[in-house]
């Protein structure tokens, strides 16, 4: 109740009689909740559950919301960019202290006001009270995306202040500015951490000399700031004056903006910020006093160093306090999740004791029963929540064993013991590595490589191991490849900082391990200090140890196979020189210098290159159609037997083969990853160095390592296209061809002359699903079709088409079913558009040179078939066909579309339905949309073309396509017409 009328008094609730709920309309009651109730370092909060719905089929406020439609938050990278500012305030001012402070908004989300309509949603019962939210609360979805608009303004403007009105900001926050203090001025300049400036960390200054404004990052609603003590004053009165200025100083019905209840005016080298302890003097990142003592107190007196039973809501909460405490400490963030997979473990039987309950099943049940068919999606939602409520709400306790309780012991030790928990916050920001280093395993041997430093390590596998990773999949004891590459990991870190740490004053200060490795599963492990392996579990736990307070920084990437060169050498024992003589001394003279560099693949296949017989079988495949591809462009004469092209033209070779590989010309007629690229690339790249009279790399350029330009801006296009969320591959011309052949023996009122007709005149159009087809729960032709907003059938109707005679005159709808010969015109009108240009009209015409990719002739065809089977009604979409084995009159869905796209795909491209289902779940209905970009790009359309015969008023369609067929198709003549110059 204190929290009610706090709200109230605040303006932040509207207090109402209870007796008035049935007289307001459109009333949702949400559940409410309070937190923080037993936390004496904070203050009460209420919290909404806005995912509540009073019956399975109502709607919850975050169902008509939802976040992904929102800006990326930046909340969560808040305390690093503070970090980011302090490194760089370091750099320019390296004997100077360097304060940080914060300050706090009253209210904060609740501050951003609901529109009243939408007030009424947000109304919760206290006691003979009804509440009605006024602002933003603490549960709905979309609330902190919301908020960071205000605080992103917030400091633009305090940097703005702090730059261009410093007097006048001084002026206005003089209160505050008179009850700072400060600690007393220190002439100990030796004692300060240092910082070293690199491209990412330039400083605070500017090149002309003028210092940099604040960035003042914000957590939520914590405002965070750090300067020197001379520009401190300034510093924390701009982030007072803008947050005043963005929210207002004065409101007769709320508090002032600034929380005074949290607001210290007294700074120092460190402070608590957000739950972290920064030290600009140490520049570390520290637990602080408090935290470590709570963390003690807690596990000593609930008794959790020894076996015990314990509910979910203990569990969590012992697990939540250990891992926000071990945020910034490498070797306690291993430590928890250590002992959160010892905690699944236990959680695990218990919860499926629970979830078998009857009265959850029979919940369940009712819950399917009650949802009608278009919430039938919903269902899974429901369960998931459900189980989770009832194994939460059942109080069931679970029993930790020993190895939890050892577990936690660990932690407690360490806290007790009074041990650093602390990270150098140079190990923190982002910054250029001083060392870089790759790591590369196979089944003969760990290889690591440190070029800066002149180090690399040859680590070979003895019998015993060799024969553990020769173990089937599936075997307790097999040794995977994935724990040999983490180990390669380990070492590298470990000879770097063995190396460096008896001169570490030679290297910049809390120095970076750039670490490369192409095995993504150790790239993972070492990310995220958490794998499922036990033995990778084992091997994280001392990789923790090692790194326990180290000077030395890790970072680590992966790198390509293809692009792993040294460390995959390494990793690889040498080739058997002795075998290799004896074996070309036995050939004839004139053959030895010609097998001799095939024999060294031979060689290196043997010794574990690549030691799966399939592996081999598919680069030898790939080289194979690398030469069909020279064959194919008249260039295989100069390149085999001797390579006689310049390094400048074979690299432009090789990126429009990346081009050509890209467009889907490959071994599978299919498109692939840009990985898999690299690998063809790779492929054809060592069977063109044997021949190559200096054996140089054709993908790079001369005395370079990296992959030459040309070839970067292709695979950089193709990781483009593979990172568009849910993508969808086109539906091309020749998919629809091959329908055509086989639609024209089926009859006009089928399904499959139904999808033929509406593929072509989709694929011209570029038609959304909802334009033309029904979703897939919808098919019964007595069901009501999909909507639009306007509450009329979302999918064309019979009125929306238009037939033309020759020269655009009129023609009725009946002369053009009377006789298929006289439109030659149609025009189709966009009732409901997603880009909002409702009622547009498209115009198309005949194609005279084939007439199965005639749009009006389909169009017509249609007509046709909807007359035949539906009349002339006037609001009913226009795609259905008749349903043989029901004779029965149906909608056609986006389920009949990817049923019949997928066979198609599966066609043309040879694809097995089974082995390639996660390929072929890329068409879809929208696969026509995509398709009609794809077209009209690759036939030299302007983009202005293609937005208006498209419907697009924005470059989002650029997303769709993939510029390789164009740019190869440039390519090829431009390089292959030069290819006979002997220089650019």
């Amino acid at each position: 109740m204190q929290v009610f009328v706090k709200d109230a008094k605040r303006g932040f609730t509207l207090v109402v009689d209870d007796r008035l709920l049935p007289f307001i309309r459109d009333t949702h009651l949400t559940p409410i909740g309070i937190v923080d109730l037993e936390n004496p370092w904070k203050n009460d909060r209420p919290v909404f559950d806005s995912t509540f719905r009073p019956e399975p089929w109502c709607f919850a406020i975050n169902d008509w919301t939802d976040k992904h439609n929102e800006p990326t938050l930046q909340f969560p990278g808040s305390f690093r960019r503070l970090l980011v500012w302090i490194w760089n305030l370091r750099i320019s001012y390296p004997h100077e202290p360097i304060l940080i402070g914060d300050n706090d908004i009253c209210g904060a989300f609740r501050l951003v006001k609901f529109n009243p309509d939408v007030v009424r949603m947000h109304g919760y019962r206290v006691g003979p009270y009804l509440g009605f939210a006024t602002g933003q609360t603490f549960g709905d979805n979309v609330s902190a995306a919301n908020f960071e608009v205000c605080a992103i303004a917030r400091q633009q403007h305090a940097s703005f202040l702090w730059e261009h009105s410093p007097d006048e900001v001084l002026q206005r926050a003089a209160y505050y500015i008179q009850r700072m203090k400060f600690p007393p001025q220190s002439q100990d300049t030796l004692s300060f951490a240092a910082a070293n400036a690199d491209s990412q960390n330039p400083g605070v200054f500017l090149p002309n000399g003028d210092r940099k404004a604040p960035p003042y990052p914000h957590q939520v609603d914590d405002c965070m700031f750090a300067d020197v003590h001379p520009h401190f004053p300034l510093t924390s009165a701009a982030s007072i004056v803008a947050l005043e200025d963005v929210f207002g100083s004065t409101h007769p019905c709320q508090e002032h903006v600034l929380s005074m209840d949290k607001l210290e005016l007294e700074y120092s080298e460190t402070r608590l910020v957000v739950g972290h302890v920064p030290n600009s003097r140490r520049m570390v990142v520290e637990l602080s006093p408090r935290r470590r003592s709570k963390l003690l107190a807690f596990l000593h007196q609930e008794r959790w160093l020894q076996p015990r039973m314990a509910t979910l809501v203990e569990i969590a909460t012992v697990v939540g306090m250990i891992d926000s405490a071990a945020e910034f400490f490498p070797w306690a963030r291993v430590q928890v999740l250590v002992l959160q997979d010892l905690l699944r473990a236990c959680i695990r039987s218990e919860y499926r004791r629970a979830i078998h309950s009857p009265a959850l099943s029979t919940r369940l049940h009712d819950f399917q029963r009650q949802l009608p068919r278009s919430l039938a999606d919903r269902f899974d939602q429901l369960q998931c929540r459900t189980i989770a409520e009832f194994v939460w709400r059942s109080r069931r306790r679970v029993q930790l064993n020993r190895a939890c309780a050892d577990a936690l012991r660990v932690i407690h030790d360490y806290l007790r013991a009074e041990h650093p928990w602390e990270q150098p916050i140079g190990h923190i920001v982002p910054r250029d590595p001083a060392f870089r280093a790759t790591t590369d395993a196979s089944e003969q041997a760990i290889g690591v490589a440190i070029p800066s430093l002149a180090l690399w390590c040859f680590l070979p596998l003895g019998a015993t191991t060799r024969a553990l990773t020769q173990l089937p999949q599936g075997h307790p004891d097999k040794l995977h490849i994935n724990t040999l590459e983490f180990i390669g990991i380990l070492l590298g870190f470990a000879m770097t900082e063995t190396f460096i740490s008896t001169s570490l004053s030679q290297y910049p200060p809390s120095p970076i391990l750039f670490l490369e490795c192409d095995n993504t599963a150790a790239v993972s492990w070492s990310r995220k200090r958490s794998t499922g392996s036990p033995s990778g579990r084992r091997l994280l736990q001392l990789f923790a140890e090692y790194q326990l307070l180290s000077p030395l920084g890790l970072v680590v990437e992966h790198i390509a196979g293809a692009d792993n060169t040294l460390a995959d050498l390494i990793s690889r024992p040498c080739i058997p020189s002795a075998k290799r003589a004896r074996i070309l001394e036995s050939l004839p003279p004139e053959s030895r210098a010609a097998i001799a560099p095939t024999l060294d693949a031979v060689f290196r296949c043997e010794l574990g290159a690549t030691h799966k017989t399939k592996v081999v079988r598919h680069v030898r495949s790939m080289r194979i159609h690398f030469i069909w591809y020279l064959d194919e462009h008249k260039l295989i004469e100069r390149v085999f037997p001797v390579v006689d092209l310049p390094l400048v033209t074979l690299n432009y070779v090789f990126a429009c083969y990346a081009a050509h590989l890209g467009s889907g010309h490959t071994l599978s007629r299919r498109n692939i990853r840009s990985d898999t690229i690299r690998n063809y690339l790779y492929a054809a790249a060592t069977l063109v160095q044997m021949f190559h009279p200096k054996g140089l790399d054709p993908r790079k350029e001369k005395g370079l390592h990296a992959i030459c330009p040309s070839i970067d801006k292709v695979l950089k296009e193709l990781r483009r296209w593979e990172n568009i969320p849910d993508r969808r591959e086109p539906y091309t011309v020749a998919m629809q061809l091959l329908f055509c052949s086989k639609a024209t023996s089926s009859d006009p009122n089928s399904k499959v002359s139904a999808l033929c007709d509406w593929f072509s005149v989709m694929l011209q159009a570029g038609g959304r699903r909802c334009e033309w087809a029904q979703p897939s729960h919808i098919s019964d032709f007595q069901r009501t079709p999909e909507q639009n907003v306007r509450g009329d059938p979302a999918a064309f109707c019979i009125d929306d088409i238009t037939f033309f005679r020759p020269g655009k005159r009129s023609l009725r709808l009946d002369d053009a079913l009377a006789d298929p010969n006289l439109p030659a015109m149609v025009a189709v009108c966009f009732r409901v558009q997603k880009n909002g240009a409702h009622g547009e009209t498209k115009l198309f015409t005949q194609n005279t040179h084939d007439p199965s990719l005639c749009v009006v002739r389909r169009w017509l065809s249609i007509v046709q078939r909807f007359v035949r089977l539906a009349g002339r009604a006037r609001h009913v979409p226009l795609a259905i066909y008749l349903d043989a084995p029901s004779s029965c009159v149906r909608y056609i869905t986006a389920t009949d579309v990817e049923r019949q796209m997928r066979s198609l795909a599966a066609e043309i491209y040879d694809l097995d339905p089974v082995r390639d289902a996660k390929d072929l779940a890329r068409f879809s209905a929208h696969s026509l949309r995509v398709g009609a970009c794809c077209v009209l790009q690759a036939l030299g359309f302007e983009e202005h073309e293609i937005e208006r015969l498209l419907r697009w008023k924005s470059k989002t369609w650029r997303l769709y396509t993939r510029n390789l067929c164009v740019i190869s198709q440039k390519h090829n003549k431009a390089i292959f017409d030069a290819s006979t110059m002997p220089q650019f």
